[in-house]
């Protein structure tokens, strides 16, 4: 079987963890994974296009949206907790203050659904997000077409593999939600769960957090010359 080369989450989880946070002439280190997830916050934070960043006072930069200052922080915040799921706990109120910019949520803070709703719920979407994969898949999001029918993929360097995605997810990876474990989450019971809307929510907030997720993929790219 072929040696895969490790993706860039990977490697950035193997930095963020690395106790040698050095500057070396030759080689890419864990200090230029470091330093380009800073380059790719800021990058997200004016835009999400190539970062007109000041350099020495020489030209201003536009003031950042409120949304995208926010982006800035929870994403790479995101990736480091893919790597160190100990930091949930950390992350879920960046989530929760950067849901309140989104249409959704955006009356529910500073008041007391954002603390015992909103705080709560930020906590178990990154909780199921991170532990919770679709059953049918393992969590790839594709099923391999085999003469056996559609299977979990066998593995990498099948030569002319056909894949197709998941049905049971769609294409996520994610487990189907159980919401009377969604609800005891947050505090309530299904009848008033349910009145609420909250499996909507509970769907949506996925969808963010895979977009979020993928914001500082180009950035880092472009940071670290991968073309």
């Amino acid at each position: 079987m072929r040696a895969v080369k490790p993706g860039l989450m990977e490697m950035y989880a193997v930095a963020v963890q690395s106790s040698a946070l050095v500057l070396r002439e030759k080689g890419e280190q864990a200090l230029d994974r470091v330093g380009a997830m800073g380059m790719a916050a800021a990058s997200i934070a004016f835009g999400d296009q190539d970062a007109n960043i000041p350099v020495a006072g020489m030209r201003l930069c536009p003031k950042p949206s409120v949304e995208r200052t926010r982006a800035a922080s929870l994403a790479p915040a995101l990736w480091r907790l893919m790597a160190e799921p100990r930091t949930i706990d950390s992350v879920a109120p960046q989530f929760a203050l950067w849901m309140t910019g989104q249409n959704r949520f955006a009356e529910w803070a500073p008041d007391a659904r954002y603390v015992d709703r909103l705080l709560p719920f930020a906590h178990r979407v990154l909780y199921e997000w991170l532990n919770l994969r679709c059953e049918a898949c393992g969590g790839s999001g594709r099923l391999q077409l085999t003469a056996r029918g559609a299977v979990r993929t066998l593995g990498l360097g099948i030569r002319n593999a056909r894949f197709i995605h998941c049905r049971n997810c769609h294409g996520t990876g994610h487990a189907l939600m159980r919401p009377a474990e969604q609800a005891r989450a947050l505090g309530l019971s299904i009848t008033v769960f349910e009145a609420g809307g909250w499996s909507r929510h509970f769907m949506v907030a996925r969808g963010w957090l895979d977009r979020l997720k993928h914001r500082p993929t180009k950035h880092l790219r472009r940071e670290l010359e991968r073309r």
